[in-house]
Formats: structure tokens, sequence, C-alpha cells
């Protein structure tokens, strides 16, 4: 007498979701696999199930899946594209005396500031406040960077500190 047996190789599958540099990937292999490994071009694997990933940089990306079970593996790749979100830098400033405060108000979620207050100093805060030595009329320039885009907008700002009147 045959006795068949059957045991059927996993199929691997996955999908994938992208948010901003990050890819949320979800297995989708049929035939009940136990293991997983991923593999990502930029040089990153992983051995869970599903898998959270974020990427450096904007590109496009090859992404495999081997999905195991007690059968055998199967393996499938696919396409990811990061996309760049373009910064837009943008500031407003108020000033009292010497004294200008900035506030940053920049799109794509910038992480990086870069100030030259037309001086010849600079600063690398979110929104610094900066004293003048002496009243003028001053180009203030703002480089915003989110880690994929940069954008550079400047303004002309005046200082005014007014002159004290004398008196008795």
């Amino acid at each position: 007498q045959t006795v068949t047996i059957n045991c059927p190789l996993p199929t691997g599958g996955f999908s994938q979701s992208v948010s901003g540099n990050t890819v949320t990937l979800t297995d989708q292999s049929g035939n009940n696999p136990n293991q997983w490994y991923w593999w990502i071009s930029d040089g990153n694997s992983y051995t869970t199930q599903n898998v959270t990933h974020t990427f450096a940089q904007a590109g496009t990306y090859t992404v495999c899946l081997t999905s195991y079970n007690s059968c055998g593996f199967d393996s499938t790749c696919q396409t990811v594209t990061i996309a760049c979100p373009q910064v837009t830098a943008g500031f407003s400033s108020t000033s009292s005396g010497l004294t200008a405060s900035f506030t940053a108000q920049s799109t794509a979620n910038p992480t990086g500031w870069v100030w030259d207050f037309g001086d010849g100093t600079f600063s690398s805060q979110q929104n610094p406040t900066h004293s003048y030595a002496q009243s003028g009329t001053y180009t203030v320039c703002l480089v915003a960077d989110n880690g994929c885009d940069a954008d550079t907008t400047c303004q002309t700002v005046t200082i005014n500190c007014p002159l004290p009147t004398g008196g008795f």
C-alpha cells in the first residue's frame, strides 16, 4: 500500500505600508510558516514575522521575505520607495531693543536648523534669541533640514535700539 504525505511548502508574501521614511512590512505567507527572514537592500535583516523599518534616506529599496515551515521555504521580493519630504524653510521674528527672537516655521518636520544672524554669528537652536551689538538692518538666513532634504530662506530684520532722551 502506498502512503502519500502532503507537506505543502509555505507561499511567501507580504504587504507594505510607507509613512515618511518608515515602512511597515506585514507577513502574508500561506501554509503556516513558523520562521521568517527579511532582507532589506540597505544592509538590514530581521527574523521576526512582521517588521517596522526606518530608512536613513530617500530612495528605492528591495525587500525580500523568506518564509519557512517544516516542509521547506519560499521567497518573494518587492520594491519599496521612500520619498523625500520636501522642506520649505520659514520663520518669523520679533525684536525689542537689540534682542531679536526667531521662531522656525518650516514644513516637513525638520530636525536640524542653522541660523545665520547676518552679523557673523550662528545658532543651531530651533527657536533662538539673539542679541545684536548695534542697531541696523541684518539679513537673517535659516537652513532647515529633515535628514532627507534641506531648504534655505532669508529675511531682512531691522533692529532699532532707541537712543535715550536726556532730561532733568
